[in-house]
């Protein structure tokens, strides 16, 4: 009678692990990885992102602009030069716009359209990285305190309002 008990046990377990060793189905199927661009010039990729018209953008921080990947073949041209493309993450907007973090240079930059002029929407941020758009077009990154002893936290989370 133990043994068929800790049969059934041993079983079960078994049956529970191999269930949690497995994938949980997403509903998508994806194939496997291909290259879209060879190694490059890039100096580094930081951030990506895709625009309202399809346009995938490729951030970089080292190479201090925004590059746009022609998805079909591979081939790069800068979006936004030096020194206001340095990006290290970039969000679209629920309209299209466009936002970026210059790491480096601790800014927020902003542009409503490819026509419209770049904004700063903060600066001073040493170290800012992520970025999201919420569906009021209001922008929120995390900020980073420059002493974690004087702060009490090393960082926080800041919501840049639309106006």
């Amino acid at each position: 009678m133990c043994n068929r008990i800790a049969s059934a046990f041993l079983f079960g377990l078994s049956s529970l692990v191999a269930g949690c060793a497995t994938s949980p189905s997403t509903g998508h199927d994806y194939g496997k990885p291909e290259v879209l661009v060879a190694p490059s010039n890039f100096k580094g990729v930081h951030g990506l992102a895709v625009d309202a018209k399809g346009r995938l953008l490729a951030g970089s921080v080292i190479g201090s602009a925004i590059y746009e990947v022609d998805r079909s073949s591979g081939n790069t041209s800068v979006f936004i030069p030096a020194p206001e493309g340095q990006a290290d993450d970039i969000a679209i907007g629920p309209k299209g716009e466009l936002a970026w973090t210059s790491f480096l240079q601790g800014v927020l930059r902003y542009r409503e359209s490819d026509s419209a002029p770049i904004k700063v929407l903060a600066k001073d941020l040493p170290g800012i990285n992520s970025l999201a758009f919420d569906q009021k077009m209001d922008v929120f990154t995390p900020r980073r305190c420059s002493s974690a002893m004087r702060c009490g936290r090393s960082t926080s989370v800041v919501r840049n309002r639309r106006a």
